[in-house]
């Protein structure tokens, strides 16, 4: 399961990218070369500078190196994926979303479900939808529950020219959803938000590391992000990524999660006792 590491951390300054989680061909094929060069060392010696190379070590063929790009991609996916297509929650698991804003990239949104007793956290659901205005979007995600709140990023105060300057968040909260009041931050010891991308990735690391992330196998979705989230020259490549923006947004912002009693107890109708004043 550590495997799942590489999705924060790289190799700085090599200048060459890092896959996934599992890995790339070329960082295979240098373990390859490493392996050899450390048996080398133990080879009988039949010149100064040469040295006879047993004959069962072979260089890696195009088999082996497709059979350890499955075995790594079989072991990312453990890391964070759950068997069941489906299944009920309880009602007392409180739930958030979290979406991404788009226009050329696509608009993203999931759904988090959190079990508080193990701290574990289950993304159940996912929309993904370029060219799409907010009419459409809220259409798709208002079957979700009206109860559910909404993490947005900090783009979604910006005033739009299609929106005729109303902020997208607001778009959004016009349309029916329950946007969340503020944008998606972590608060620091000091009071202040925090919007780092690195703390977000490594909430969701830790998280898959210690089993407390899951996913169901059918987001399709979801899994292509997954497996195509990638670093560049030690830095996040920002394509791609929606749907793993969306939710580290909503983990962000997870401890506004909450139940659909909860939601209705909030905004129940308020009932006062029938007394006189004697």
């Amino acid at each position: 399961m550590k495997r799942c590491a590489s999705i924060i951390r790289s190799p700085a300054g090599t200048g060459r990218a890092t896959v996934g989680l599992i890995g790339t061909p070329f960082r295979i094929m240098q373990q390859h070369q490493r392996s050899l060069t450390n048996k080398a060392r133990n080879w009988p010696q039949v010149g100064p500078n040469h040295f006879r190379m047993p004959f069962e070590i072979a260089p890696i063929t195009l088999a082996a190196l497709v059979s350890a790009l499955l075995v790594r991609l079989a072991a990312a996916q453990q890391c964070c994926r759950i068997v069941p297509t489906d299944r009920e929650f309880p009602s007392h698991w409180p739930r958030i979303g979290g979406m991404d804003f788009g226009w050329d990239h696509p608009f993203a949104a999931v759904e988090l479900v959190w079990d508080r007793d193990t701290d574990t956290v289950y993304v159940s659901r996912t929309h993904r939808l370029k060219e799409a205005s907010p009419i459409i979007h809220a259409a798709a995600l208002r079957p979700w529950g009206k109860e559910l709140s909404w993490a947005w990023p900090r783009d979604g105060n910006r005033e739009t020219l299609e929106g005729a300057g109303i902020a997208l968040s607001a778009q959004y909260k016009a349309q029916g959803l329950n946007m969340l009041h503020e944008y998606a931050h972590y608060v620091e010891g000091t009071g202040q938000k925090s919007v780092s991308v690195e703390a977000g990735l490594m909430d969701m690391l830790q998280r898959m590391e210690s089993g407390r992330f899951k996913v169901f196998k059918h987001l399709n979705d979801f899994w292509e992000e997954f497996r195509l989230y990638h670093r560049r020259d030690g830095k996040v490549v920002k394509e791609g990524d929606d749907l793993m923006c969306a939710t580290r947004y909503a983990l962000m912002m997870l401890r506004h999660a909450s139940t659909a009693q909860t939601y209705r107890n909030f905004r129940r109708k308020l009932v006062y006792p029938k007394s006189s004043i004697a």
